[in-house]
C-alpha cells in the first residue's frame, strides 16, 4: 500500500468517527434535557410532595437545562462571555422564581422580583459583567433600562399566560426554535444547541404535567423568559447580521390572538389540537425572521 493509499484508508476511518461523535452529540443533546428535566420533576414532586411538590417541580426546567448545556458544551464556571453568562443569568432568575414559588408572595412582589432580575441580567449582558469598570455613562444607563423595559414587557406577557399552560409552553418553545434556527443559518453551533436543549427541556416538562399534576410557576417564567433574552443577546453580539430577523422573535410572544380564530372541533381533543395551530401560527414571524437572517448572512 503507497502513501496516497494509506493516507485514503486512514482518513476515510477518520471521516466516520468524527461523523459518529457528532451522531452521538446530536443524540445527548435531544436526549439529556429531556431525561434530567422529567427526573428531577418527578423526584421534587415525589419528595415534596403533592401541593409543594408540584410548586417547586418547575425548576427542574431550567435545572435539566442548565445540566445539559454545562456538560455538552463546557462553557466554564466563570461567564466569561455571551455564552458562559447564559447559565448563570438562567440559573439565578429561576433561583429567584423558585423563591416565589415556595412561599406563594402577591403578584406585587413577584413583579418587583421580575423587575430586579431583568435589570441585573441586561447589565450583565451590556456591561460584560456585574463588575462596573468606572462610572456608568448616561449612554449605558438609557441603554440598561430601555433594554430591561423591553425585556420585562416580554416576561410579563409569558406572566400572562400562565392560566393556559399549553399557551405558554408552547409560545416558549416556539421563541427558543426560532432563536436555534437564527442561530444554525450563521453558523453558530453553541447558540443553536443551547436553544434547542432549552426548547427540548420546556418541552418534557409540559407533557411530563399532562400526566402528572404540576404547576407553571415563577421559576419557569422567569428561569426561561430569562434563558431566552440572555440567548438572544448573546446571539446578536457573536453575530450582529442576527440583530434585523431578531426584531420579529418578539411577534411569536402575540401570536396567542391570531391563534384563537382558528376552527376547532367541539371536543376535548381540541385542547390538543389548539396549541399545534398555536405553534403553524408561531412559526410565520420564526420562518420570516430565518429568512431575513438568511440574506443578511448570505453572500
Amino acid at each position: 500500500m503507497n502513501v496516497l493509499a494509506a493516507r485514503s484508508v486512514f482518513g476515510g476511518r477518520q471521516y466516520r468517527v468524527n461523523r459518529c461523535e457528532s451522531a452521538v452529540e446530536s443524540l445527548l443533546i435531544i436526549f439529556l434535557p429531556v431525561v434530567f428535566t422529567v427526573v428531577v420533576a418527578g423526584v421534587i414532586r415525589a419528595a415534596a410532595g403533592a401541593e409543594r411538590g408540584a410548586r417547586l417541580a418547575g425548576i427542574a426546567v431550567i435545572g435539566g437545562f442548565i445540566a445539559s448545556w454545562g456538560f455538552l458544551l463546557t462553557p466554564g464556571w466563570l461567564p466569561a462571555d455571551s455564552l458562559g453568562r447564559i447559565g448563570h443569568i438562567a440559573g439565578g432568575a429561576a433561583m429567584a422564581g423558585m423563591v416565589l414559588d415556595f412561599f406563594g408572595p402577591k403578584r406585587f412582589w413577584s413583579a418587583a422580583t421580575a423587575g430586579v432580575v431583568i435589570l441585573v441580567s441586561t447589565l450583565a449582558s451590556l456591561n460584560n459583567g456585574l463588575a462596573l469598570n468606572g462610572d456608568l455613562s448616561a449612554a449605558s444607563a438609557v441603554s440598561v433600562l430601555a433594554l430591561s423595559s423591553g425585556a420585562l414587557l416580554a416576561i410579563a406577557r409569558l406572566d400572562r399566560m400562565r392560566e393556559q399552560r399549553a399557551v405558554a409552553f408552547m409560545t416558549i418553545i416556539m421563541v427558543a426554535l426560532a432563536l436555534a434556527a437564527q442561530a444554525a443559518i450563521v453558523g453558530d453551533g453553541d447558540l443553536a444547541a443551547t436553544a434547542l436543549m432549552l426548547a427540548l427541556a420546556v418541552g418534557a416538562y409540559a407533557v411530563f404535567q399532562v400526566a402528572v399534576s404540576l404547576m407553571l410557576g415563577d421559576s419557569i417564567v422567569l428561569g426561561a423568559g430569562a434563558s431566552l433574552l440572555a440567548i438572544a443577546w448573546a446571539l446578536s453580539e457573536r453575530d450582529p447580521s442576527t440583530r434585523i430577523g431578531l426584531v420579529l422573535v418578539p411577534l411569536i410572544l402575540f401570536t396567542e390572538g391570531t391563534a384563537k380564530h382558528i376552527p376547532l372541533p367541539a371536543a376535548r381533543i381540541s385542547m390538543f389540537i389548539y396549541p399545534l395551530g398555536l405553534a403553524g401560527v408561531a412559526a410565520l414571524p420564526l420562518a420570516l425572521g430565518a429568512l431575513i437572517t438568511f440574506v443578511m448572512y448570505g453572500p
